[in-house]
């Protein structure tokens, strides 16, 4: 009988801890918070409001012209234990931590925006938050940029489909647990960790990718991170990888080893600004359909060797600054590079490749391309191109065999040799015409 009383207890216990569905965050209100306006819909929301009583206010997360009429009914706030109910702005009166509890009397199935913009929000705990039917988290943190923990113990990612921004322009987070995520179903994460600027390691090993369409702009300025694991990524079904880790400076490595890229449409700026990468190995990737291929190794300047002989360009139709300022390479071997019909432009293509040997490019024709300007600028190196010619549209190049790019100094040269004859052919003009003068003069008062 005792067992039975003590059983049912647990039971009531187990089903008032499963009916609490809440999260709690923390605010840090300081001086120079008080009296401030987040969030461009307020401002707009309540610009008269404003005017009138020439005062200024933080905003409680929830943007009323996001969540429906059902979810706005079925929350309730908490501010340091005062029930608030469901108000769109609250005036902070001071400054220091506020404990801030939103209290849910159902589950969410979209968590989208729910803390957008709260600058002030320091700390997040989710650990009591209700999130099984949660499908969308789409910039659910995003420009909470003095939040510095989040506590997922429980968080339900299971049925998420859209992570887009989800962590974007947490400037002040250095670390995050993301072990508990299932992500087999996420099929849209672009700029997931965009400009997580103190983020120093991300563990994504238990990332399931497998149904990941986008992730363009995904690790985009994470300018802290020196760890990255995401050698389990399956990428088969993605089509855009545009700035994926661009402005990553401080990665020395990356594992790429397990990427498909066979559906990709997009490379442009990949890679681009990734400064302290001295090795990169590419050579698995399938390239045959990206269209856009413009710098993708832009700003790479550790980067001494890039196997990338297995790269096929027909369809690329941008290729510019591909290899934009890589100061540290020392070959290329672009053989396999043949120009496709849609390609309009290599500018800036090999700009600065001041470490450049040799570059083959025995395949590439460049007579239909038209715009060409500083593909070489700042690069020694020898080319073996088409035919040994290399030609230029302007027709101002046009060189047999091994090709070396324009020599500003020796124009230099030739136009200051051209600026003193000039001077000096004027000079003798006016000495002829002052001589003239004269004698005429002389000749009249005869």
């Amino acid at each position: 009988m005792l067992f039975k009383i003590v059983d049912f207890f647990i039971l009531i216990v187990i089903s008032y801890s499963i009916s609490e569905n809440y999260i709690i965050a923390t605010f840090e209100i300081k001086s120079s918070d008080i009296n401030t306006i987040y969030g461009n819909k307020i401002i707009n929301s309540y610009e008269n409001f404003y005017k009138n009583n020439n005062q200024k206010f933080n905003y409680v997360p929830f943007d009323e012209n996001l969540l429906n009429e059902k979810q706005i009914n079925n929350s309730e706030i908490f501010i340091n234990g005062i029930n608030i109910g469901f108000k769109y702005r609250y005036i902070f009166n001071k400054t220091g931590n506020y404990t801030i509890i939103y209290k849910f009397n159902k589950p969410l199935r979209s968590t989208a925006f729910l803390f957008y913009n709260c600058i002030s929000i320091i700390s997040i705990d989710l650990s009591n938050f209700d999130s099984r039917y949660i499908n969308d988290t789409r910039s659910m943190f995003s420009n909470c940029r003095f939040l510095k923990f989040i506590n997922f113990a429980n968080f339900n990612t299971i049925n998420v489909v859209n992570m887009e921004d989800m962590f974007s322009g947490c400037s002040a987070l250095t670390s995050l647990d993301l072990s508990s995520f299932i992500t087999s179903k996420v099929q849209y994460a672009s700029s997931l960790f965009a400009y997580c600027q103190s983020l120093k390691s991300l563990d994504l090993s238990n990332f399931d990718t497998s149904n990941i369409i986008r992730m363009d702009l995904m690790f985009l300025n994470c300018t802290s991170l020196t760890s990255l694991i995401i050698s389990n990524f399956n990428t088969k079904n993605v089509i855009d990888m545009n700035n994926l880790f661009r402005n990553c400076e401080s990665l020395t490595t990356l594992n790429l080893s397990n990427f498909n890229t066979e559906n990709v449409v997009n490379m442009e700026n990949m890679f681009y600004g990734c400064l302290k990468l001295s090795k990169l190995d590419v050579s698995n990737f399938e390239t045959s359909r990206v269209k856009i291929m413009s710098g993708m190794f832009g700003d790479c300047i550790s980067l001494k060797s890039l196997n990338i002989t297995k790269f096929s360009i027909s369809n690329v139709e941008g290729i510019y600054k591909l290899f934009y300022n890589c100061e540290s390479l020392i070959s290329l071997n672009l053989s396999n590079f043949i120009v496709p019909k849609n390609l309009k432009s290599t500018y800036g293509m090999f700009y600065n490749c001041k470490s450049l040997k040799l570059i083959d490019l025995s395949n590439f024709d460049l007579s239909k391309i038209e715009f060409q300007e500083n593909m070489f600028e700042g690069c020694p190196a020898k080319v073996i191109t088409k035919n040994d010619q290399l030609i230029f549209n302007d027709n101002k190049v046009k060189l047999s065999g091994v090709f070396y790019y324009k020599y500003e100094f020796v124009i230099v040269i030739i136009i200051f040799i051209f600026y003193i004859y000039a001077v000096r052919l004027r000079r003798n003009k006016m000495k002829n015409n002052k001589k003239i003068f004269n004698e005429y003069f002389n000749y009249e008062k005869i």
